[in-house]
């Protein structure tokens, strides 16, 4: 090999950095990974407390005491979705807290696209739960439905498996926990805010035309025993 040629493939091998594109050269590792699956499925499934608590007021025939105050149904129904919303984000910020300072999980360093996809995964949590509790009779009805639904797109998401490939990765994208977890994945990869922002878009279309179908839903269904 003749000197000069020698001496360029030498420096090559001083300028030439391996890494990826988009997220500094990182790689996420598993316990961030479940940490962010196992986040988004809690904050699904606690959406299931309003649900049942609609569903049992309907069972116990309770609502007609409380339509006997002065409130009107949807300050009722509404107030229990409300509130249960407020309490599923603030879980949500706690276990965020825990893991970052307990288990060392970095979550990245934009806490407000962080709150934000939080928000939006809390608005479907609640939207499924309105529409179990309108089409679902009791109590272990509503809280199979919700089960089945948040356990499918969990396990299509990749949600319990790091090793997603083929025709699931086409359908995962058809799930709300996709789109959830790929932004806080971002996020904790330090990816780019463009490419953050659209997996947040993408989840705030989803969270939107769900609480769209519900309310829509409770305007033609009501709710009553």
């Amino acid at each position: 090999m003749p000197a000069d040629a020698s001496g360029y493939a030498g420096a090559s091998d001083s300028f030439v950095a391996m890494g990826k594109l988009g997220n500094k050269g990182k790689e996420y590792t598993a316990l961030q990974y479940y940490a962010v699956s196992m986040l988004v499925m809690f904050m699904m499934f606690a959406g299931t407390v309003a649900a049942i608590s609609l569903v049992s007021e309907r069972e116990d025939h309770t609502m007609l005491r409380l339509r006997s105050m002065p409130v009107t149904m949807n300050q009722i129904v509404f107030g229990k979705m409300l509130g249960n919303g407020l309490l599923i984000l603030m879980q949500a910020l706690v276990i965020i807290g825990v893991t970052h300072h307990v288990y060392g999980v970095y979550w990245g360093d934009r806490p407000v696209i962080i709150l934000a996809v939080c928000l939006a995964v809390t608005l479907v949590s609640m939207a499924l739960a309105m529409l179990a509790s309108l089409f679902c009779r009791n109590v272990k009805s509503v809280s199979m439905a919700l089960q089945i639904v948040i356990f499918l797109m969990t396990i299509l998401s990749g949600g319990l498996d790091l090793e997603v490939n083929g025709e699931l990765v086409q359908i995962a994208e058809f799930t709300v926990n996709h789109w959830a977890n790929r932004s806080l994945l971002e996020l904790m990869l330090d990816g780019d805010t463009q490419l953050v922002l659209h997996y947040v878009k993408v989840l705030a279309a989803i969270a939107s035309a769900l609480a769209a179908v519900a309310f829509m839903a409770y305007r033609k269904v009501g709710y009553h025993e």
